[in-house]
């Protein structure tokens, strides 16, 4: 008999369970909500702002961080330069910017 998973949420954690659990020899099955995969990895639209929810996931993963290795395993970073920068998220009405958010931490001064 085949050993077979059922994974619910097709987010980051749900993909890589699906790929971890076929390259351990189990069939697997993912069920998802939404009509696209990715979860909070995608970006949507609400009132006429994006939110753009993927970028927390790439957040350590450059070589010798803690999620390099998972996304190495998974076939996902091989030839993919890692460009860190220091900002690490910037919250905007569209023009003008309202705080932000840097490697080291938030800087206050920023926030209106």
């Amino acid at each position: 008999m085949d050993k077979h998973i059922l994974i619910i949420g097709a987010g980051i954690a749900g993909l890589a369970a699906g790929c971890y659990a076929r390259m351990n020899g189990y069939r697997a099955t993912i069920f998802e909500l939404h009509d696209l995969p990715g979860g909070l990895c995608t970006a949507w639209e609400r009132k006429g702002y994006v939110f753009d929810g993927c970028i927390h996931y790439l957040f350590g993963s450059g070589e010798g961080q803690p999620f390099h290795a998972m996304w190495q395993e998974l076939g996902a970073v091989q030839n993919r330069p890692m460009i860190n920068h220091d900002e690490y998220q910037r919250i905007t009405d569209g023009e003008h910017t309202l705080g932000s958010i840097w490697s080291a931490g938030i800087r206050a001064s920023t926030l209106r």
